[in-house]
């Protein structure tokens, strides 16, 4: 859960953004919704909604979907938010639907934001990453 809220302050968040989100929905557009100032530029939203969905969302049991476990699998994405997670965290089954869901979304997406990915990666490693080193003191001396 998360640290500094209860499971009912996380409720009430949760109720109070979904009527923003429906008000914002009905009346702006989403690019509106995503920069009307809730969230401080730098803060991702991401981790928070797959806790939420993890927790509050009405997941089938893994009998009635084909034996998918989508709670482990939105729990394994939140964990993954925050430290490496391993593979095997995951049941096999559930690996591989997620495995074939983020293919699908990449063949979707890739196509269209290649070329601005490949133009940040290129700025991104042509800095130079220097670095000052001191020589540690010299325990004879002191």
């Amino acid at each position: 859960m998360l640290p500094h809220l209860s499971p009912e302050d996380i409720k009430l968040k949760i109720f109070e953004y979904s009527k923003m989100a429906k008000s914002l929905y009905e009346n702006e557009l989403l690019n509106k919704w995503s920069s009307c100032g809730l969230y401080k530029l730098g803060d991702s939203i991401l981790p928070e909604v797959l806790l939420f969905i993890h927790l509050f969302e009405d997941h089938p049991p893994p009998y009635e979907a084909d034996g998918h476990d989508f709670r482990a699998i939105y729990e394994f994405l939140y964990r993954s938010c925050f430290e490496q997670t391993s593979y095997f965290d995951l049941p096999k089954k559930d690996m591989n639907l997620l495995c074939s869901t983020l293919i699908k979304i990449e063949n979707k997406v890739w196509p269209y934001c290649q070329k601005d990915i490949w133009e940040y990666l290129g700025k991104v490693y042509k800095r130079r990453n220097i670095k000052k080193v001191y020589p540690g003191k010299n325990t004879q001396s002191l």
